[in-house]
């Protein structure tokens, strides 16, 4: 690359006509600087975008390869969900236009659109198709997942004091609990929040997504806590793609330093195989029963097919260390490593519920509620509060924290 084209935003055309070529290098001039594939093969065109960072990729879809070249939008938008793929038509006609926008292209420009007009689309393309592009160069979120196999609310407790402890611990740092477990939008009644927007709402609004939209339509906990649930009525939910979903999780992780996912109760799928990939480090909740033992061993087993059960460790809930099976030999039949026992708290996880309030704010010296500060500190490898108060003496607080790399 030459010294007077470093800095412009690269763009990637896919086309086999020279002309063509001329005609965008011609419009693009200062715009960007345009790389040039032929379409035969998807791993040369990968190979060109991951090169040279691309910004933005322009399929040239003719009369004769019509059928060829959108089945090549389709794998790319399949392979980078997060690289806007814009169509350059030799011609225009309704049916190309809808067959390209559902298979994933942000715009469609005619070959013989003015050069004033093909400007302003590539730039519209830019700065309001996919605003996820100018995200990849930013820092991502970490995301931990909560898993269970038997659907209750203890779930949703831990997720959300986790995302709490989480929020406490990077101060100045923004954390979102993703409430994706059943029952549905449990987080949103503990602390007494309604929201209109949901996930669904969100996976539709990938293409307009900003930070305005986060800050107005997610709900807010008054810690500054991000949270966004399923619909109660998750039928909305039958007719959301897995690109779309990749497309957001990818876009939730860039504006949050951690994401944290409750999917406890979640049917075993693919949806909650494609949120378990996603996911840095995976929590799977249990309890000391033959019950949720055994239906905890099976969601293990559909992990380990799927080849998801690395980055998992074991959490058992309500523990009694006088009763059996222990925690360890929990953990050693689920394959797993131990992470953390919480206890039993009843009254406290009962207050909680019927409050409106966490346990931070109604019982913050329970063992429930000091187990998960720690368990929060372990994930982020920071001391929680709590060691910090026993070791030195001092308020929460006072020291100042280093930001994870």
């Amino acid at each position: 690359m030459t010294d007077d084209k470093r800095g412009r935003p690269p763009f990637l055309l896919v086309t086999e006509s020279e002309a063509a070529a001329r005609r965008l290098m011609d419009v693009i001039d200062e715009q960007g600087e345009l790389f040039v594939s032929e379409p035969e093969s998807l791993e040369r065109v990968l190979q060109i975008v991951d090169s040279v960072a691309c910004m933005l990729a322009i399929v040239h879809v003719t009369s004769e390869g019509r059928s060829r070249q959108m089945m090549l939008i389709e794998a790319l938008r399949a392979a980078k969900p997060l690289l806007p793929v814009l169509v350059f038509a030799d011609d225009l006609d309704s049916d190309l236009v809808l067959t390209a926008l559902r298979l994933g292209a942000c715009d469609v420009i005619a070959k013989d659109s003015s050069k004033s007009e093909v400007r302003e689309r590539l730039q519209y393309a830019m700065e309001r198709c996919a605003p996820s592009t100018n995200l990849q160069r930013r820092a991502r979120g970490k995301i931990v997942a909560v898993v269970s196999a038997r659907p209750d609310a203890d779930c949703a407790i831990l997720a959300l004091h986790l995302a709490l402890a989480i929020h406490r611990l990077e101060a100045g740092g923004k954390t979102l609990l993703l409430d994706l477990g059943m029952p549905l939008a449990d987080s949103l009644l503990f602390l007494g929040l309604r929201s209109s927007y949901t996930f669904v709402d969100a996976v539709r609004s990938t293409r307009r997504f900003d930070e305005i939209l986060i800050e107005t339509a997610f709900a807010k906990h008054a810690s500054g806590l991000a949270l966004l649930a399923m619909p109660e009525d998750d039928i909305a939910a039958s007719d959301i793609t897995t690109n779309d979903v990749v497309v957001l999780i990818n876009i939730l992780r860039t504006y949050h330093h951690h994401v944290v996912m409750n999917l406890g109760g979640s049917p075993r799928s693919e949806f909650l195989a494609l949120m378990v990939s996603h996911a840095d480090q995976v929590l799977l909740l249990c309890e000391q029963t033959v019950p949720s033992c055994r239906s905890n061993k099976l969601l293990m087993e559909f992990f380990e097919k799927r080849h998801l059960n690395e980055r998992i460790g074991l959490v058992v809930d309500r523990y009694l260390e006088k009763q059996a099976p222990s925690a360890p030999e929990i953990a050693e039949r689920l394959g797993i490593p131990l992470k953390a026992t919480l206890p039993a708290s009843g009254i406290a996880r009962l207050a909680m519920k019927n409050s409106g309030r966490t346990l931070f704010e109604i019982a913050p010296k329970d063992k429930y509620t000091l187990a998960i500060e720690n368990l929060a500190g372990t994930l982020v490898q920071k001391q929680p509060p709590v060691e910090r108060r026993r070791r030195f003496g001092f308020l929460n607080g006072l020291f100042q924290r280093k930001r994870l790399v």
